[in-house]
Formats: C-alpha cells, structure tokens, sequence
C-alpha cells in the first residue's frame, strides 16, 4: 500500500466538502520544521536498533490500552528519542518510533516512559504496537485513532534529501469525523466532528495537478511531487487543521519547507482509495 501510486484514481464525489471542513482555501500546511519551542521540536524522531545486539525488553502497558496493545517484547535502544526531543522526557504523546533493521520490523509506543529503580529500568507506555514492513499485514497493537501504521508514511529528511519520497504519508487534523465512522486504510477513528460533512479518518489525498512542482525549488519539489503521486492519508487527530506528519529532525531546512505552506486543502483532491482496496483486513492493493 505505502509505494502505491495514486496520480490515476478516481476522486470522490465528496471531495470538495470534506477538503473544505479541514479549512479549504483559507487554512495553510503545516510544513516540516528544526524550530524549537519550550525545549521541543516538531515531530516524531526514529531510533534505529538491531535487535541481535540490543535484544528485547518488556514493557508494562496502563489503561485500557493494553488489550489493543502488542504486549511485548520490545526492541528498545538503550537510550531512546522520543517524540518532543531534545527534551530528554519527551513532551506531547511521548511517541516512541522503533525500526529493528535485523528483522524489518517496527515497534510504536505511546506514552512512553523509562525508568531506572536501581537494578533495571522499568519500562512503560499507554499502548504500543509491532508490524512488519516487508508485509501487507496490518499491525498487532495500536498507538494511534485510525489503528494504522505510522512509521513508514513519516516524511525523513533523508528522503527529501535523496530526491524521491517512495512512499505515501500521512497527515493530522483537529477537525475528523465522529469516531464511528472511517476509511480503509483506517479502521477507527476518534473524531468528534458529526457533520455529513467532516473528513473521516483514512481519507486518501493526492494534490492535484493543476499544481506545478516546477514553482517548487528544494526539498520541497520532492514533497509536492510525492503529494501528487503518492498523495497522504489522514492518520491522526492534531492541534492543527491541515498538517503534514514529518520526522523530529534539526536538520530540516526552513526556509525551504516553508514553501509547504503555501498549499491549501483547496490544491488537494480526495481519491477513492476502495477502487484498489483488496480487503478491509490487508493493505495489500490491486
């Protein structure tokens, strides 16, 4: 699913609306960005572990996630990143974003804390998830509304950098529809909005064509043109209207990324991702 090209489906006829209930022509994208701000920076940053040397830990889960959750074990590094660094404690939902590149996994938890009691650490997080990312397979666990993967659709820097984004990814809005309702690739949601015309999770945008990469220079080219082919699937609920989900990363350029932001929902159409759907239990694509 993640490497498919969406530049050929078909929109949906309730493209215009639901681009509209997320701001239309009148709210901005929110772009990439190194900014630091009360001591974190935007974004969700990767730790890169090789399970054969760092082996596994386990974590205890709280709540009632942990039914939803995969229980375990994790591979962990020693010293993890998490979602609001340099903050060392991390801030907002304290993601945590493991891939184990001995095994092509990736693990997710939420919530996320480490500490040391002395002899060990003790490891904990609301939910957590663990997924393969050579599969079609949809992931044991969740960490996030939709029951959906997030590693793998973040924009990373070094992605913009080579010149291609070869995956689709993912954007978050405040404004989602109410929780009953959602789109394959989703399969939940935890939206609020009840208007016929809200956007629901899952919902699969590809920037139209009318847009010209060639205005773009930099990085930013490479986004637009995987916007217009890859496109980007509505994967989370957010504090903004319209915003793109990228990798914590300093090296993230300013300047260039905030051309990002002269994009609308309005240069967006909604495709009708069900035209290559399989199954409602698979992300494998016709």
């Amino acid at each position: 699913m993640n490497a498919t090209n969406v530049d050929s489906l078909p929109v949906r006829p309730e493209s215009t609306a639901w681009l509209n209930s997320i701001g239309g022509a009148s709210t901005n994208l929110v772009a990439p960005s190194s900014t630091i701000w009360q001591g974190s920076r935007p974004g969700t940053p990767m730790n890169i572990v090789n399970s054969r040397v760092t082996g596994f830990k386990p974590v205890t889960f709280g709540h009632d996630w942990s039914a939803k959750s995969y229980l375990g074990p994790y591979a962990l590094p020693a010293t993890p990143v998490l979602q609001g660094a340099p903050n060392a404690a991390g801030a907002w939902d304290k993601r945590l974003m493991v891939v184990d590149s001995a095994e092509c996994m990736a693990y997710e938890l939420i919530q996320y804390t480490q500490v040391w009691n002395g002899n060990s650490f003790n490891r904990n997080a609301l939910a957590g998830s663990r997924y393969s990312l050579d599969s079609n397979e949809m992931p044991v666990g969740t960490t996030n509304a939709p029951n959906t993967p997030m590693i793998g659709q973040y924009v990373l820097n070094s992605e913009v950098q080579s010149g291609t984004i070869p995956h689709v990814m993912a954007f978050c809005s405040q404004n989602t529809l109410i929780s009953n309702k959602s789109l394959w690739p989703a399969r939940k949601s935890d939206g609020f909005n009840t208007a016929a015309e809200a956007m629901p999770m899952g919902t699969w945008i590809r920037l139209a064509s009318s847009i010209n990469p060639a205005s773009f220079s930099g990085g930013t080219r490479v986004i637009v043109e995987a916007l217009q082919t890859r496109g980007a699937i509505l994967t989370d609920s957010c504090a903004h209207q319209f915003s793109l989900l990228a990798e914590n990363s300093a090296d993230w350029d300013n300047a260039d990324m905030a051309q990002l932001t002269r994009l609308t929902p309005a240069d967006f159409q909604v495709v009708d991702s069900a035209a290559m759907k399989v199954s409602d239990t698979s992300y494998a694509v016709r």
